[in-house]
């Protein structure tokens, strides 16, 4: 489920921070959930991809443009073209995994503080 109210006992209120925890026994994502009344619960979640805004597509360039990811030779590593201000960043372990799918877990976040702030994931892996 897409959370985006408290599960805390039918309260409701908006969640106010999700921290990615992993996956159950159940191999569903797991996050800690504090909505703006201050309530804590542990609860499964489903991870939002907006295929407009958070899908990158590969590229060829070094460094990649904005929206585009890059591998880099040798050590693997990807980083990202931040469509927010064009800088690049890593997908940084152990911050961050990728599933088989693509998706990286948990958010990204341009690491020059432009503010781009998004569920992402990579076309192509």
């Amino acid at each position: 489920m897409l959370l985006q109210k408290c599960p805390f006992k039918g309260c409701g209120a908006r969640i106010t921070l999700l921290t990615y925890l992993g996956k159950d026994e159940l191999k569903r994502d797991i996050a800690l959930v504090v909505c703006s009344q201050g309530h804590q619960s542990v609860a499964p979640f489903t991870i939002p991809v907006d295929e407009a805004d958070g899908l990158f597509t590969p590229s060829e360039l070094f460094p990649p443009p904005k929206g585009q990811w890059f591998r880099t030779p040798g050590d693997s590593k990807i980083l990202i073209g931040c469509p927010g201000c064009g800088s690049s960043g890593p997908v940084a372990e152990p911050i961050h995994h990728i599933e088989s799918d693509g998706t990286v877990v948990p958010s990204w976040t341009c690491p020059y503080g432009c503010g781009y702030h998004q569920f992402i994931r990579l076309k192509d892996l």
